[in-house]
């Protein structure tokens, strides 16, 4: 595996010898290409290639991903070091990181609510219990049930029993 200098410092070539260039093809950059040169090909091909201005949809999406890959630091040095299968690897590592992230996140929020001090739970006054409904409310409605057709006269008749029973 050979080294070349560049103004991005180093660029690895891969194991033939040949530098992971598809991408910078795309966006007719060099593999050397500063960032500042990334943005200014991305800007120029999408007034070129954009699909409301009569463009072509896949090199559209072509050089979307040309540019999401070499506008990203990380993204690119894997890219030159292993092509896109490198890119994917980073991104997958970046995913891990950000749900490991949010899962701390989480956990440190968990741990904030449930240390709440005990005293104001203690000092609250008990709730009271919700009024059962009274008889009437029940045979209401069971009535309303029976009117919309999802009771049968003998399941309401059954029902009615029951809570003229508990009285």
């Amino acid at each position: 595996m050979r080294e070349q200098s560049g103004d991005r410092g180093h660029l690895r070539l891969t194991e033939g010898g040949a530098l992971h260039t598809e991408l910078y093809g795309v966006m007719g950059l060099e593999p050397d290409a500063p960032p500042s040169a990334v943005r200014a090909a991305w800007k120029l091909a999408l007034l070129k290639e954009h699909p409301d201005r009569g463009g072509d949809a896949e090199r559209f999406k072509r050089i979307k991903l040309a540019y999401d890959v070499l506008k990203d630091p990380r993204k690119r040095a894997a890219y030159d070091r292993s092509g896109l299968e490198g890119v994917t690897l980073v991104a997958v590592a970046a995913e891990e990181e950000a749900l490991r992230e949010a899962a701390q996140a989480h956990a440190d929020a968990t741990a904030a609510t449930a240390a709440a001090p005990l005293k104001q739970i203690a000092a609250a006054p008990a709730a009271t219990p919700p009024a059962a409904p009274s008889a009437a409310d029940e045979l209401a409605k069971l009535a309303g049930l029976r009117d919309a057709g999802i009771l049968t006269g003998d399941e309401f008749s059954e029902a009615k029993a029951k809570i003229i029973a508990k009285m």
